[in-house]
């Protein structure tokens, strides 16, 4: 089916011909007076009557554009409703071809993507609950001009070498509590390299911890005075400083009497205290 215009458009009038190098040499003649017109008290009346030719003049020459316009345009606009006509009827099964064949292609792509995942599945293996098929799967998977077979291997090249990253792991640092975060780290992206830059930053930072914790011990116990009747045990004086509620217990040995000031002491300072266990006054020879 070709689609054939019959109407000879040779016949159409290639131009429309009218005396413009006529109208336009007379009214360069004419109007050239106006460029520097000054319009004064006595010229109002001639200013206002050349404005209302010159306006009739441009009104006489659109009206009759507009008309050829008019001629001109019809058989074209016809023609045009006709074509898009014509197209309306042609894309309805287009459109309905083309939706079949998208959900031919999907199921075709899903069908791809189990079976890929079964290949996966069965390589896996130990590494099932560490490596995530979608992390691994090439993100241009549903390409049709990548072959199946080649994505297997991908994912079974994969697999093999995140098994011997994690051995190499396991064996680098098997004895630093800190391995847990380091395959945790691993786990993201499956990359080595910026791991193993990980690791020796979480190295260097458990170094400078334990030697600023050796240094703090090797350090004199001293108390910090808060005032002259009371004093902090070394080593709270940050949650005192930071005034936040928090517990802490303690196991004192003292008498009776030192005991109950004690409660006073705590009552009188709004301390919420709770008594654990009493025990019984131990002797002087340690006997109960």
């Amino acid at each position: 089916m070709d689609f054939l215009v019959k109407t000879d458009l040779g016949a159409f009038p290639q131009s429309i011909d009218f005396n413009f190098e006529e109208i336009k040499s007379e009214l360069e003649e004419k109007l050239i007076k106006y460029k520097n017109l000054v319009v004064t008290e006595d010229g109002i009346k001639a200013a206002k009557a050349d404005k209302a030719k010159l306006n009739k003049l441009a009104a006489a020459i659109e009206d009759k554009r507009k008309e050829i316009k008019s001629v001109c345009l019809a058989p074209y606009n016809n023609f045009e409703a006709q074509c898009k006509e014509l197209v309306s009827l042609i894309k309805a099964p287009v459109i309905a071809i083309d939706t079949q064949i998208k959900e031919f292609e999907e199921i075709k792509k899903q069908e791809k993507y189990n079976e890929l995942k079964t290949y996966f599945n069965e390589n896996v293996k130990e590494l099932a609950e560490i490596v995530l098929f979608d992390k691994i799967l090439n993100p241009k998977w549903a390409n049709v001009t990548i072959k199946t077979d080649t994505l297997k291997n991908e994912i079974g090249d994969t697999i093999d070498r995140i098994r011997e990253e994690l051995a190499t792991i396991n064996d680098q640092y098997s004895d630093v509590p800190y391995k847990s975060a380091i395959l945790s780290e691993y786990c993201k992206n499956y990359d080595l390299s910026k791991t193993l830059v990980y690791a020796a930053q979480l190295k260097k930072e458990t170094e400078i911890q334990a030697k600023a914790l050796n240094t703090e011990k090797s350090k004199p116990v001293q108390p910090t005075v808060i005032s002259d009747t009371q004093q902090v045990i070394p080593g709270m004086e940050k949650d005192i400083a930071a005034d936040s509620v928090g517990t802490a217990s303690f196991r004192v040995v003292c008498t009776r009497s030192q005991i109950i000031s004690l409660m006073n002491f705590m009552r009188n300072n709004g301390i919420k205290f709770e008594t654990i266990k009493k025990e019984k006054e131990v002797k002087e020879n340690g006997s109960k």
